[in-house]
């Protein structure tokens, strides 16, 4: 997540887009079609080349946290 002017954490996804990338109105159809509901649902969408993982392979979301909370997200795709 990320935080808002009011220091709220607020979800943000971040993609690697495949073929076609999505779009966050596409991205939050398609969750509030599955049952998610608009609460938790991202109000960010940001578009990567590839995820930081470690040596295993799991994503590292302390990376990614912290790289959007300072503005620095790296490997990010022109939107």
């Amino acid at each position: 997540g990320y935080l808002d002017e009011a220091g709220n954490e607020l979800a943000c996804a971040v993609v690697v887009p495949g073929i076609c990338a999505p779009t966050l109105a596409g991205l939050r159809a398609s969750l509030t079609a599955q049952g998610m509901t608009q609460w938790y649902q991202p109000s960010r969408l940001e578009l990567v080349t590839a995820l930081p993982r470690n040596i295993i392979g799991k994503v590292r979301k302390d990376i990614l946290r912290s790289q959007l909370r300072d503005g620095r997200l790296e490997n990010r795709l022109s939107q």
